[in-house]
């Protein structure tokens, strides 16, 4: 659905650990799907604080 990568799931269902395994293998932190979203707009707009401290440290952007 609307191009969503992993990442995208995983950031809006806030599975921390697992954002951390995609990042760490390589996934981008700024990928965006079709709607030009990328993961820190889901785990925004699902007020993941601790899942968007990891984004964000690792230089996401929305």
């Amino acid at each position: 659905m609307d191009d969503m990568g992993a990442i995208h799931f995983v950031a809006q269902k806030r599975h921390l650990e697992v954002v951390r395994t995609l990042l760490s293998s390589g996934v981008s932190v700024r990928a965006t799907n079709r709607k030009g979203f990328a993961p820190l707009r889901y785990a925004v707009q699902g007020s993941h604080l601790e899942v968007i401290k990891v984004l964000l440290k690792k230089r996401a952007s929305g």
